[in-house]
């Protein structure tokens, strides 16, 4: 169950600012006001004509259920409209508002030329890295991408991010995940080592793999992801033998596996070397008449 606001808010507005400026040879006067964005004002304001992009889904669904958390900041990104009263940006997060039934603080822009739709959204978007190396993290870049496997593994039970109807967490719950569990730094580290790194290119899956198994024992992921590293003393039928085989084969394949493929292999691989079995030929079939699902990793 998601949780509600722990706050109820107030229905006013608090003035921020207002710019006076001229454009196209025409004085015009923007307002910008920091205002509740109720369900109800979400729903009217979208009704109004408007020059937007195409709605898209799990976007909205996203947003929703962020707000629904608690989790929805009031940031200088506004809901804008231009002098006729046309919105022009911020659909999706009022769109967020009517579907999750959560009122929000906002900030409003009103006054904004509607040419100036051409231009919005042309920076480079910040990303979950730039965010984590603004914390202080180090290798942001392997470590946010872990950190987004091991959540949707989590919530999912496998390791793709993205598909239809999923919710992506928020950068508030990708930080909290990593307040909370500080290790996996440590397996970003560990999957960085020169042998993991020659099987898998990405650390992220490694990693991500790492910390899942390591939460089940520590030691034996020690010593799993030891062997996956130097293939010492291996012979045919050992879960680490096959597993090392694949990742190989694939690293000199035109054609990649996906995360989720080398996920669900390494959890496998895992899985047997937990129990002592023997594995000859690793394999893992997600499609056909008869899909195997992603291994339960114990």
């Amino acid at each position: 169950m998601l949780q509600r606001l722990t706050r109820p808010l107030e229905n006013k507005t608090s003035p921020v600012t207002a710019v006076n400026g001229t454009e196209q040879g025409d004085d015009m006067e923007v307002t910008a006001t920091v205002e509740v964005v109720t369900p109800e004002l979400a729903a009217d304001w979208l009704a109004r004509p408007s020059r937007n992009r195409p709605m898209h889904e799990d976007t909205v669904h996203r947003y929703a259920s962020a707000m629904q958390r608690g989790d929805w900041s009031l940031t200088g990104e506004g809901i804008k409209f231009d002098p006729r009263g046309r919105l022009v940006d911020g659909q999706h997060r009022l769109a967020a508002v009517v579907e999750g039934g959560e009122s929000i603080r906002s900030l409003v822009v009103r006054g904004v030329e509607a040419t100036a739709f051409d231009d919005m959204d042309s920076g480079r978007k910040r990303q979950m890295a730039d965010v984590l190396r603004m914390h202080g993290y180090s290798s942001s870049h392997a470590l946010a991408a872990a950190v987004l496997l091991i959540i949707t593994y989590d919530w999912y039970g496998d390791f793709v991010t993205s598909r239809p109807g999923r919710v992506f967490p928020t950068r508030k719950q990708q930080l909290d995940i990593l307040g909370q569990h500080p290790a996996i730094e440590e397996s970003v580290r560990r999957a960085g080592r020169s042998g993991i790194r020659t099987l898998v290119a990405s650390r992220a899956v490694p990693a991500a793999l790492h910390y899942i198994v390591a939460s089940v024992d520590a030691d034996d992921a020690e010593a799993f992801f030891t062997l996956l590293e130097s293939g010492e003393n291996l012979q045919r039928g050992h879960p680490v033998y096959a597993l090392r085989k694949r990742l190989i084969d694939n690293a000199s394949s035109r054609t990649k596996l996906s995360a989720n493929d080398i996920a669900a292999l390494i959890a496998k691989a895992w899985n047997a070397y937990r129990s002592g079995r023997e594995i000859v030929q690793l394999k893992w079939s997600p499609g056909g008449a008869n899909p195997e699902p992603f291994p339960v990793i114990h």
